[in-house]
């Protein structure tokens, strides 16, 4: 049912882009992590459709989306999100958050409004610099040099103020071996660089 659901939305973001005038790519891959649904080239977007494939335990879904943020937005300037099929209280990361996002409802697109994702991505990353420089983030042996219970305590009160999953900083700066987290080890130490390098960098289609 998922992957119906998924076609359709897909269908019907091309076909209203292009009505607009847009140049419209579907299924852009930008490396082995990253796929964009749908790409907007004439404004550089990429659309993420959520469907019920992604449900999963509350925290894996959160982690999950995060890591959608860092990574995309390597290689576009906007990424936005497009929910099928499901209701606003399946996706509570969304709204914990504070991210914008769409919904298909009727043949239509309903706008929920929120922060756009590269600001959320911005106030994660500034929160894991309040931390340690992003060079501790990725070395190992970090933990060792840290009080542990200074930096516990820094976590959840960060983790508070940003509404982010509960153990997100805490895995990030524990655990490399989740999933989300190696992915994102590769990808912090260029988010760390000025914006107008990482947008002279950008590697989007037709670049």
């Amino acid at each position: 049912m998922y992957r119906e659901l998924h076609q359709e939305a897909e269908e019907f973001l091309v076909r209203k882009l292009k009505r607009m005038g847009h140049e419209v790519e579907k299924e852009v891959r930008q490396d082995s992590f990253c796929i964009f649904d749908v790409y907007d080239k004439t404004t550089d977007t990429a659309w993420e459709i959520l469907t019920a494939k992604i449900i999963k335990p509350s925290h894996e879904h959160e982690e999950g989306i995060l890591t959608k943020l860092f990574r995309y937005l390597l290689y576009c300037r906007d990424l936005r999100f497009l929910v099928v099929g499901l209701w606003d209280e399946d996706l509570p990361a969304l709204h914990r958050l504070k991210l914008r996002h769409w919904h298909l409802r009727d043949k239509r697109l309903v706008y929920h409004p929120g922060l756009p994702a590269r600001r959320i991505a911005e106030r994660v990353l500034k929160a894991m610099l309040e931390i340690a420089p992003i060079e501790e983030w990725t070395r190992e042996g970090r933990r060792k040099d840290h009080p542990k219970k200074a930096v516990e305590e820094r976590f959840r009160e960060l983790t508070q103020k940003l509404g982010l999953p509960k153990n997100f900083l805490l895995g990030l700066w524990r655990d490399w071996r989740l999933n989300w987290v190696w992915k994102l080890e590769e990808v912090l130490p260029r988010w760390s660089t000025p914006s107008s390098a990482r947008s002279s960098s950008r590697k989007g289609p037709g670049k």
